[in-house]
């Protein structure tokens, strides 16, 4: 995460995008693909993380299952790798 940039700029051509987007994923139909996500959201501050899962909503958004969140304070890799496969067995 002390890699993230903020204020990257979006495309140009979004369908362009989308059709290379696609293809680094290796599926024809986006939404069939998105249908079967799980979506974890990772957030920082200094050195307290919080993991958020998601509830996939049919594809068209996710729903943060707010009860599920897990605070970790200064977790070590193997503990912030666990907490992340927890929330994600939560997001079905």
């Amino acid at each position: 995460m002390d890699d993230s940039e903020a204020g990257v700029s979006h495309p140009t051509d979004w369908r362009q995008f989308h059709e290379e987007y696609k293809e680094s994923l290796g599926v024809k139909d986006y939404w069939g693909f998105v249908k079967k996500c799980r979506y974890v959201g990772i957030e920082r501050e200094d050195s307290v993380f919080t993991i958020k899962p998601h509830r996939n909503r049919g594809g068209k958004c996710f729903e943060l299952l707010t009860d599920s969140e897990q605070v970790l304070n200064a977790p070590t890799s193997d503990q912030l790798g666990a907490a992340i496969i927890r929330c994600s067995s939560m997001c079905q």
